[in-house]
């Protein structure tokens, strides 16, 4: 349940990231280094 409730937040946090105005090539390769490190 940690886990998930870790992941949930990193997902929040890239979704600020999107309004900030990240590209969604630079969201895709956070999420996928996020993935890896967990």
């Amino acid at each position: 349940m940690a886990q998930r409730r870790k992941s949930g937040r990193k997902i929040k946090e890239t979704i600020r990231l999107h309004e900030a105005g990240f590209s969604k090539k630079q969201i895709a390769r956070l999420v996928l280094i996020t993935c890896k490190t967990v």
